[in-house]
């Protein structure tokens, strides 16, 4: 499935001036992504058990859309750790499409992030910006 039918899964959200950061759709980056267990739930301690490699699609300072390979599907509201790089960071499910090809599609909003990660993440969003109005400039 197209990045840009994901997309238009997640782009209707609500009444207009909801979202308080612009997405940019980053080149080949992939994140660590790791669902928190429940309270209560027993975690087995394997070293990157339930680690799965995740393609963000759509960034924004605020959250990201990611498609992720196979595993438990998780609801809005559940808490997954990411990680790029060895910065650390804690998200929360805000929606999820189910794929026929076991793809799942998950909004995420940011919810605690390292430092590092937030700045990683905010020039992500701006060198984008840097880019697309670079080609503006030079379309014009």
């Amino acid at each position: 499935m197209g990045h840009g039918a994901l997309a238009e899964v997640f782009q209707r959200s609500g009444p207009e001036g909801r979202r308080i950061g612009r997405r940019v759709a980053p080149l080949d980056l992939w994140i660590a992504w790791r669902p928190v267990p429940a309270a209560g739930r027993k975690r087995r301690r394997r070293r990157n058990g339930s680690t799965r490699d995740a393609r963000v699609l759509d960034l924004s300072v605020s959250g990201a859309l990611v498609l992720v390979q196979g595993g438990e599907v998780l609801t809005p509201g559940s808490p997954v750790e990411i990680e790029l790089d060895g910065d650390v960071g804690l998200c929360r499910i805000r929606r999820s499409q189910v794929h026929p090809d076991g793809l799942v599609a998950y909004g995420v909003q940011f919810a605690s992030l390292d430092p590092r990660l937030t700045s990683r993440i905010a020039d992500l969003v701006a060198d984008d910006r840097r880019v697309l109005d670079e080609r503006w400039r030079t379309a014009r």
